[in-house]
């Protein structure tokens, strides 16, 4: 009788997690460039107004 093949090792669950979470950031990657190339338009970036300059401490 042969003997039985290992197994492969086990991943832990913390890289099965980040494998997990890359494969979920290439598919949005993937698809923000398919929106975009079906658009024409450029990437969609949300502009983030800048902050007010602070007023001097010694104004009323």
């Amino acid at each position: 009788m042969p003997a039985p093949e290992p197994s492969p090792p086990q991943s832990s669950p913390s890289a099965a997690a980040s494998h997990s979470g890359a494969y979920v950031l290439a598919e949005a990657a993937a698809r923000a460039r398919d929106i975009r190339a079906a658009t024409g338009g450029r990437p969609l970036v949300a502009r983030v107004p800048p902050l007010p300059t602070p007023a001097p401490a010694d104004a009323p």
